[in-house]
């Protein structure tokens, strides 16, 4: 008598341990995937869209004017005036190489965080929010030139077409 006590199963079977187990693993890997999934600002140069992890960025705001800067390089669009700071407005096309467009009606100035100086870049407009997790990131285009591609983390499709993610420390170096 005292081996049937031993054989018979007590509690649940060992398969519906087993699926709870793999539930709970895979409600793990989920929470953990979560966890690493990080905002990005969305946002236009002419008809193309790129991204920038929005821990990097300060504020976003309207700019309607941009005061040139005598002798200044390309990549500087200029300074603006943000409610008495004074804000190096960068100018990513120049930056990215890509193809002048007409200035929009209102830019936007995307004001970056920690930088030694205010800095800014002016963006014609705003996409969205996204919310990325690095396995979505794919390696910058193999058809980029190196002089552009070298400011890339890479890039995401969204929608129905590639957002560039940016390396915004190589963009503002020197």
């Amino acid at each position: 008598m005292a081996n049937e006590d031993r054989e018979r199963p007590v509690g649940e079977p060992p398969e519906q341990i087993l699926k709870a187990i793999e539930q709970q693993r895979g409600a793990g890997e989920q929470r953990i995937a979560e966890q690493e999934r990080v905002q990005y600002l969305g946002f236009y140069l002419g008809q193309e869209v790129y991204a920038l992890p929005l821990r990097q960025l300060r504020e976003v705001e309207r700019v309607t004017r941009i005061r040139s800067v005598p002798g200044a390089p390309a990549s500087v669009a200029g300074l603006v005036n943000l409610r008495g700071e004074i804000i190096c407005a960068l100018n990513p096309k120049a930056i990215l190489s890509c193809p002048e467009t007409a200035p929009a009606e209102t830019s936007f100035l995307v004001v970056l965080r920690g930088s030694e100086e205010p800095l800014g870049l002016v963006v014609d407009s705003i996409a969205d929010i996204y919310e990325l997790s690095p396995d979505q990131i794919e390696s910058p285009l193999a058809t980029w030139p190196s002089e552009r591609a070298q400011f890339f983390v890479g890039t995401v499709r969204v929608q129905d077409a590639l957002m560039g993610v940016l390396d915004l420390e190589r963009m503002i170096a020197p």
